[in-house]
Order: C-alpha cells, then structure tokens, then sequence
C-alpha cells in the first residue's frame, strides 16, 4: 500500500486520532497540510505506519492537544525495522494536555534541510522532538530546527537516543532550541546506556518569558527552574561534542 496525501486534513475528536493511518509506505508531500484538535482521552497520531516502508514528511502538521492522551505527529511502530521516518517539512504541537508530545516518534527517524519541530508544551506532560527506541539513527541536517517552548513542569527533551541491535552511532547536526520556564527538566540530548553519540549541534537551552500565538505572555518563573542538561549519557555512552552548546537558567545546568 502507498499513500500520497497532497490535500488538506482536518480533524476534531474526543477519542483516538488519525491524520493517515497505513500499514504501507506514506508521503505527507510538500505543502499538503494535516490539521488536528483533540478534547479527549484518547491518543492523536498525525501519520501512523506499521510498515517496513519509508514514510516521509514534506508538508504541514499542525496538532493541538486539550485532552490527556498522547500526541504523534510521525508515528511508527516497533515492526518498522528497517527504513527512516523523516520531516523536511514543518511540524508544530500545542501540547496542553497532560500527555506526552512527539514530534518524531519511531526507530530510525531523521530531520532533512528545511525540516523543523516546534512544541509548546503548556502543562505537565513531556516533550520530546526526535524520539528513537532500539535504534537510534538519527541525522539532522545543518539548516534542521528543533524548537521546545517548555511552559510548565513537564520535561522536555530535543532528541532522545537509544542503543539499538544493528548500530548505535548517532549523528547530529542542525539547531536545537528549549525555553524551559517552568520546574520540569530540559535536555538537548538524551542518550541511552551504550549510545554513540557525534554532536555537530548548536544547542541553546534558556529561560526566557514567551508570547503565544494568542498573545499570551508567559513569565518566566523568578523561582529556581528545572534543572537543565545540554547532553545528558547513561553509563557506557561514548560523546563527542563539536557544537556549541549555550545555556542560560535560573536553575542547574550541566
């Protein structure tokens, strides 16, 4: 099965979400546009595959979450082994629910010229941009933006490596950007035991107030904030950092 969206989608729902939903090969294409709201308790998938096949994203997905559950914008699952999920297009979550967003969620996800993540993560669910479990082949682009606005007391991770069965060098290039304003912790980089890691990276992790799309001004808390790490490694990593990695917090920062 192939599935080529060049259209727009537009969901409302109190329950579990699909933009596209296969278990074949997807193409979300350049300025295609997926549009999702959810009140409910139920997870929100923007592209969900159970396929071995490539999914790619070119165009537009814009999900906001009021209710409890999850949220994906690319999802695969555990039998996606052998092929790459990637984003040269634009992904935004409003995360306002307690549930944890994803931008990029699956085995080998990777981020192309032109690509960006943006969450802002109003309550007390985690945010991560780049997500990988067993293998984390990961490979974001020099012009590549990752970009976490951390509001409240969840967590918030740009990338989260983990050690996988066929290789485990991660390389990662592009911009990583976390404003973590409330108590939650912010990472540039998480990596697994045993994860090998090339940062090429500019991270820059701050405590600054922000204005929303609504006009809402969010301060930043005059208390203690989360504590902050720019690469955080489990025992038995290997690091090598060639980026610039700038931190500003009213917590502690490593």
């Amino acid at each position: 099965t192939e599935i080529y969206n060049y259209g727009t989608i537009n969901m409302e729902s109190n329950g579990n979400m699909y933009g596209i939903k296969s278990a074949g090969s997807i193409q979300n294409v350049d300025n295609s546009d997926i549009t999702m709201k959810s009140f409910g308790n139920g997870n929100v998938y923007g592209v969900h595959s159970s396929s071995k096949d490539y999914m790619g994203v070119s165009g537009n997905i814009h999900i906001t979450n009021f209710g409890s559950g999850n949220t994906y914008a690319v999802y695969s699952t555990n039998d996606n082994r052998l092929e790459y999920i990637t984003n040269s297009g634009s992904i935004f979550i409003h995360n306002h629910g307690n549930g944890d967003a994803y931008g990029l969620y699956g085995e080998h996800v990777r981020q192309y010229p032109g690509g960006s993540i943006k969450i802002v993560n109003y309550a007390n669910g985690n945010a991560y941009g780049m997500y990988g479990y067993e293998v984390g082949g990961y490979h974001e682009d020099t012009n590549a933006v990752i970009d976490i606005q951390n509001l409240s007391d969840g967590d918030a991770t740009a990338v989260h490596v983990s050690k996988g069965a066929y290789y485990n060098r991660t390389d990662i290039d592009g911009t990583i950007n976390i404003n973590n304003i409330g108590h939650g912790t912010a990472i540039g980089i998480f990596a697994e035991e045993g994860s090998e890691i090339y940062n090429r990276a500019n991270i820059n992790i701050t405590c600054d107030s922000y204005m929303d799309e609504d006009g809402v001004l969010h301060e930043s808390s005059s208390e203690t904030s989360g504590t902050v790490f720019g690469i955080y490694a489990k025992a038995g990593s290997r690091i090598q950092n060639n980026g610039n990695i700038n931190i500003l917090s009213n917590g502690v920062a490593y």
